[in-house]
């Protein structure tokens, strides 16, 4: 007789896994928005795109030196780049606050699920 090199498991823990895993799944990328004092909507993508028009305005790429900033612009792009820390602090804000729901969303999923269960059945002290 052959034994398999990996047990199967049975067809409810793979349904279960699936669901878990789909239920776990991250937020499409750019999809969480935060809003500033100005109704302004700030995602990761947003984020991004201006970090682009940073470098891409400000930034002179020197081969085998790196990145200068001519000292005309100087003002401006410590100006812009300011703006931008603002703007993901905020948005870091927005992330902590939707983490937060998320775990107090998962907590009452799992006490709601696992409850009944442990009143049928109480753990030994």
């Amino acid at each position: 007789m052959r034994i398999p090199s990996s047990p199967r498991r049975p067809r409810a823990d793979r349904r279960h896994r699936a669901k878990v895993s789909r239920s776990l799944r991250p937020r499409r990328e750019g999809a969480l928005e935060v809003k500033d004092a100005n109704a302004r909507r700030i995602s990761e993508r947003s984020l991004l795109r201006r970090r682009a028009d940073l470098k891409k305005r400000f930034l002179i790429d020197l081969p085998g030196y790196g990145s200068v900033v001519l000292l005309a612009n100087k003002e401006r792009f410590r100006e812009a780049v300011s703006a931008l820390e603002a703007d993901v602090m905020l948005y870091s804000e927005g992330v902590k606050d939707e983490i937060q729901k998320q775990i107090d969303h998962s907590r009452g999923a799992v006490v709601e699920a696992l409850l009944p269960a442990v009143k049928r059945n109480p753990p030994d002290e």
